[in-house]
């Protein structure tokens, strides 16, 4: 009897002792199984989390590229987020492919994600060099793109480029109409990037002129000029803040003369405006300023560091240098040489209606290592 209690108890306990080391591999497993699983989702959240700021910050400029040899890294929910953008092509399409490598505590994941430009829509914006009718340079061309983005010449009509040497276009140069280069070499338009290999220039289909609602940026105004203004030599000092720019109204034509600007800001003439001599944009970067237009542009030489839109023609003469865009919905006539550093306007200057096609990226799809 005492020998069977013995063995039962015995028994009892070496049962116990399985079962209980048995339960301990499972709650171990277990919390292995959910620490995993937290880290997991841990680093998806950073990596959709980055991937969407990126996005955001490509709503704003859509040149911006960060090279896969040097990815740039951004630290959130305790773990980074290293990250690199370029241009590619997929299944025929040109595209941008952002590339997102998440890390949680030894825990990565890979977001990739494609999609079109912000601007590869007909944004006014997406031009160097636009014209609703015909294109006329005499005194030769160049046109060139710091960011590495094409920066693209357009005409719905004809351009006739007289002079213009060893000028070049880094962009495509398309036309509804035809094409008269005398002196300019048509081996300099070289766009920098064109991953199916498309012809640099030719015809194509017509682009509606670009238009906007003087009235919107009068409601909006800080400052009213009184009607037909002139301003000679004189600094004007617009908003310091990306998102929210300076607003000018002009109510009639407007003459600058020597004018010099920094901040960001935007200028609505209701009428024509007229430049005269240097008009310098002091803030670096030549986008943070818009000149919109309603009727005619007339100006004389100048070093400009701004966006012209204008609904009328664009005259210049003399030599012009332009540190952002210029876009004209009639007809543009350059006499002298132009030269235009392409910088993009930043979206915080721009019509509404024009920002649509460029407040995301379109057609994104994703993919998840």
């Amino acid at each position: 009897m005492g020998k069977a209690l013995l063995i039962f108890l015995l028994g009892s306990m070496a049962i116990f002792g399985v079962i209980n080391i048995f339960n301990n591999n499972n709650i171990k497993n277990a919390l292995n199984t959910s620490v995993s699983y937290y880290s997991d989702t841990q680093a998806r959240n950073i990596g959709n989390s980055a991937m969407q700021m990126i996005l955001s910050q490509l709503s704003d400029s859509n040149s911006w590229r960060v090279s896969s040899a040097s990815p740039q890294t951004i630290n959130l929910f305790n773990g980074s987020a290293n990250y690199y953008i370029k241009d590619t092509s997929f299944a025929g399409d040109s595209l941008v492919k952002v590339n997102v490598l998440a890390n949680y505590r030894g825990t990565q994941k890979t977001i990739i994600s494609y999609f079109k430009s912000p601007q590869s829509a007909s944004s006014p914006s997406s031009y160097a060099l636009f014209s609703g009718g015909s294109l006329n340079v005499n005194g030769g061309i160049n046109v060139s793109s710091p960011t590495g983005v094409n920066a693209n010449v357009f005409s719905n009509g004809n351009i006739n480029i007289n002079g213009g040497g060893n000028n070049s276009i880094a962009g495509f140069l398309n036309y509804t109409g035809t094409l008269n280069a005398n002196g300019f070499k048509l081996s300099n338009i070289i766009p920098p990037v064109n991953p199916n290999g498309l012809p640099a220039y030719g015809q194509s289909a017509a682009v509606p002129a670009p238009t906007f609602d003087p009235a919107y940026y009068q409601n909006l105004a800080t400052y009213q000029y009184p009607p037909n203004a002139t301003i000679n030599n004189l600094t004007i000092h617009f908003s310091t803040n990306k998102a929210t720019p300076s607003v000018y109204y002009a109510p009639g034509d407007l003459n600058l003369n020597g004018v010099k600007f920094d901040g960001y800001g935007v200028i609505c003439v209701n009428g024509n405006l007229n430049l005269n001599g240097i008009v310098a944009n002091t803030n670096p970067n030549g986008s943070s300023l818009a000149l919109f237009v309603v009727k005619n542009v007339n100006a004389n030489s100048a070093n400009i560091q701004l966006n012209i839109f204008s609904m009328g023609q664009i005259n210049y003469n003399g030599g012009l240098n332009v540190n952002g865009s210029i876009v004209a919905g009639s007809t543009g006539s350059f006499n002298g040489s132009l030269n235009i550093n392409y910088n993009p306007a930043v979206s915080s200057v721009l019509p509404p209606s024009w920002n649509t096609a460029q407040n995301r990226p379109s057609d994104v799809r994703y993919y998840l290592e």
